[in-house]
């Protein structure tokens, strides 16, 4: 697969994954703040949770890709980003403060910030490699790679979303 084909995939994914969590943003209040009975976080608190994960990606080490760096440091911060990760999914539930008086639209400006900074990366580096169909080097890969997991994350809150809005429906006609 070449430089080219990775790069128009990832910009196709991110900005599909982008598009269906930000009309969620425009839903009813009411069901921005509504919580499933059996605990859990609520539609806001998941877009929020959705725009800290992918801070954390495109912040950690820097979002632009490192040339000066040898294989195995690469390989190195490949894994402490996994351990990273993993530390990631067990306290992104605690990034939501009702009381830091954020609003979704200053959440919505954030991640919206998110996608353009995402896609403004990924052109520079298709730019900055010249020939797109030469080999990835290491570190483009761990930034395809961040890219790849945001996708993958948003999709899955995609899902977590919908869920959450059919148990709202469901309440609103039990009433």
């Amino acid at each position: 697969m070449t430089t080219g084909t990775i790069h128009t995939e990832l910009k196709r994914e991110i900005i599909r994954a982008f598009a269906v969590i930000d009309e969620w943003f425009d839903r009813e209040p009411a069901l921005l703040t509504h919580r499933s009975p059996n605990g859990g976080n609520s539609v806001i608190e998941l877009l929020e949770r959705t725009v800290h994960a992918n801070g954390y990606l495109l912040d950690h080490d820097g979002v632009l890709p490192r040339i000066d760096q040898s294989i195995e440091k690469e390989m190195a911060d490949h894994w402490l980003s996994i351990l990273l990760l993993n530390d990631l999914s067990s306290t992104a539930g605690q990034c939501f403060d009702p009381a830091s008086g954020r609003d979704s639209k200053r959440i919505r400006y954030e991640f919206r910030e998110q996608l353009d900074l995402c896609i403004c990366t990924l052109e520079l580096l298709m730019h900055a490699a010249g020939d797109a169909d030469q080999p990835l080097g290491t570190d483009r890969i761990e930034f395809y790679q961040r890219i790849s997991f945001m996708v993958v994350y948003m999709k899955c809150q995609a899902q977590n979303l919908l869920n959450l809005a059919k148990q709202f429906e469901g309440e609103v006609c039990e009433r």
